[in-house]
C-alpha cells in the first residue's frame, strides 16, 4: 500500500549528528523529591524450578532525562526479584545512537535493553534489527496478569512502540517491537496565574498572536520580570519546539507528495511557516536580553526563578516548575494546551531487545519490571517526567503533585510526530532549518529569506536522498 504525505508517519532509517536531542525532551531534568512506591510484581518462576543463576543484562538510555535512575537504583531489587545481574549506563544522544548502530553492523549489540527515540525508529528497527516482543508479552511464565498492557497509552504505543516492516511505517497495524518508556512527550503552555490576574490576562492565549499579546501585558523588565522565552539558540527546539507546534498548529504541512514515488515536496516556505518565524521574532522584544542563546534549560530556568510569566515547553521538561524544592512559582502555575487546533509535536523513547542478544528472555524480564505501573507512577512522583501509562496519568496522588497531568493526557492523545520522522536524513531535516530560524530571531534574515533559504537546504536534503530527484 501507498503512504503519501502528509498522513500517518511512514518511517524508513533515520541519521543523527552527535548532538544532544531535545525531542520529547532530552534535557536535563533534576531530581525531585523521593517517593516510595512498591516494588514491581515478582515475575513467576518456570513451572517445578527456579530462576536460573545470575544471567547478564546490560541496559543503556539517554542520560539527563532520568530515564535510567530508578533502574539503576534498583539493580539489587533485579538481582533478588528476578535472578539477573544487571548493568546500567547512560550516554549521550549521539554516543548512545553510535554505539548502538556499531553494534547492529558487527553483528554485536552492547546493550540487552536499547533504549530508542523516535528519531531513531526507521534506522534501527525499520531496519530489521529488533526482536518482536509479542511472544513475551503474552507468556503467562514472563508477564503476569496484573502487567496490564492495556494501560499503556494508546496514541504512545503507535508512535514508539509499533513498526510496520512491510510498509516501513510506525504504528498499527504493526509488530510490537518495543514497549514505550520510560517516558512518554508532548507540549504545553505552563503560565503564572498570579500574574495573569494581576496584569487582567483573562486566561491563556487561543491564538499566537494572542499569545504575544499576552507576552506583552507580562512584560516589565524594569522589575526583572519578561513576558516569555523560547528557545532562540541554534538548537533541536528552535525546529521542534518553537517553530514547528506554530507551523503545525496554523495548518502548515511540511511535506506533500509521496514517499514510495519519490516525489516528496516541501513547504519550508509556505505562509505558514513564515507567520510562525514572524511570531517567534516578535516574541524577542518581550523576553529577556540574551534569548538568541537559550535552550530548554535557560527558557525552563527563567521560568522556575519567577522571570517570565508564560512559556512553550515539552512537558517532560515543564515538570520542575510544578516541584515546590526546585521552583520559586510552583503554587503560581497552570498549565494549557497551545494555540491552534489542539495538536502539537510528541516525543518519548522505546526500549528494545537487538536480534543478535542471546539471552532475551532475561532482557524481556528487566524491560517488564521497568515497565510496570509501580515503575511509571515512581518516575513520575520522582522526576515530573512524562508518563506512558493511562492509570499514571489520572493517578489521584501524581495529579496531587503535578496538576498539569490532565492537561498532558489530552495533548498526549493529539499529539503527532515533527513532520521528517519518515526519512533517514529525518535529523538533517531538524537541524538545517534551525540554522535558518536562529539567523531570524538575531535578525541576520527576514522571516522570508529564513524561510527560503530553509526551503532550499530542505530540497537539496531530500535531492540528495532521492526523495524528489526534481527538487
Amino acid at each position: 500500500m501507498a503512504h503519501d504525505l502528509p498522513g500517518t508517519p511512514l518511517t524508513r532509517r533515520k541519521f543523527l549528528q552527535s548532538t544532544a536531542l531535545a525531542l520529547g525532551g532530552m534535557a536535563t531534568l533534576p531530581l525531585l523529591n523521593t517517593y516510595a512506591a512498591p516494588l514491581p510484581t515478582r515475575l513467576p518462576s518456570p513451572a517445578g524450578g527456579t530462576l536460573q543463576q545470575s544471567p547478564t543484562v546490560d541496559a543503556a538510555f539517554v542520560s539527563g532525562e532520568h530515564d535510567e535512575t530508578l533502574l539503576r537504583e534498583w539493580i539489587p531489587n533485579v538481582q533478588q526479584d528476578l535472578g539477573i545481574t544487571l548493568t546500567v549506563s547512560d550516554l549521550g544522544a549521539g554516543a548512545l545512537h553510535d554505539k548502538i548502530a556499531q553494534g547492529f553492523r558487527a553483528g554485536q549489540s552492547p546493550y540487552g535493553v536499547t533504549a530508542v527515540v523516535g528519531f531513531w525508529l526507521a534506522e534501527f528497527v525499520g531496519g530489521g534489527n529488533f526482536e518482536p516482543l509479542e511472544k513475551y508479552l503474552n507468556d503467562p511464565n514472563l508477564t503476569p496478569p496484573d502487567f496490564d498492557f492495556g494501560d499503556m497509552i494508546d496514541k504512545h504505543l503507535d508512535y514508539i512502540a509499533y513498526w510496520n516492516l512491510d510498509e516501513q511505517r510506525n504504528g498499527r497495524p504493526g509488530t510490537l517491537f518495543l514497549m514505550p518508556g520510560p517516558h512518554s512527550d508532548a507540549h504545553m503552555i505552563t503560565y503564572r496565574t498570579d500574574l495573569f490576574e494581576k496584569y487582567g490576562v483573562a486566561g491563556p492565549p487561543k491564538s499566537w498572536d494572542e499569545f504575544v499579546d499576552i507576552a506583552a501585558k507580562l512584560h516589565h523588565p524594569a522589575d526583572d520580570l519578561y513576558g516569555t522565552a523560547f528557545v532562540g539558540k541554534l538548537d533541536p527546539s528552535i525546529s521542534l519546539t518553537d517553530w514547528a507546534n506554530r507551523f503545525i498548529s496554523l495548518g502548515g504541512q511540511m511535506f506533500t507528495g509521496s514517499l514510495k514515488d519519490k516525489t516528496v515536496v516541501p513547504h519550508l516556505d509556505s505562509d505558514e511557516s513564515v507567520a510562525a518565524i514572524e511570531n517567534m521574532v516578535r516574541l524577542v522584544d518581550y523576553s529577556p536580553p540574551g534569548v538568541s542563546s537559550y535552550a530548554l534549560t535557560e527558557v525552563t530556568e527563567a521560568m522556575a526563578t519567577g522571570k517570565i510569566g508564560m512559556m512553550l515547553m515539552w512537558a517532560v521538561v515543564s515538570g520542575k516548575i510544578w516541584a515546590p524544592d526546585l521552583s520559586q512559582v510552583s503554587d503560581k502555575v497552570a498549565a494549557a494546551v497551545p494555540p491552534g487546533n489542539g495538536v502539537t509535536i510528541r516525543g518519548g523513547w522505546g526500549m528494545g531487545i537487538p536480534k543478535d542478544i542471546q539471552d532475551k528472555e532475561s532482557c524481556w524480564k528487566v524491560i517488564r519490571y521497568y515497565s510496570t505501573k509501580q515503575a511509571d507512577k515512581e518516575r513520575v512522583m520522582r522526576y515530573g517526567i512524562a508518563p506512558v501509562r493511562t492509570s499514571t496519568l489520572q493517578d489521584p496522588e501524581v495529579v496531587a503533585k503535578y496538576p498539569f497531568m490532565p492537561t498532558l493526557a489530552q495533548l498526549l492523545q493529539n499529539a503527532t510526530p515533527y513532520p521528517s520522522i519518515p526519512f533517514p536524513e529525518s535529523w538533517e531535516l531538524v537541524m538545517e532549518p534551525a540554522k535558518y530560524w536562529n539567523k531570524a530571531v538575531v535578525k541576520e534574515l527576514t522571516p522570508k529569506e529564513a524561510a527560503a533559504q530553509a526551503q532550499e537546504a530542505v530540497q537539496q536534503i531530500l535531492k540528495k536522498g532521492g526523495w524528489n530527484a526534481n527538487a
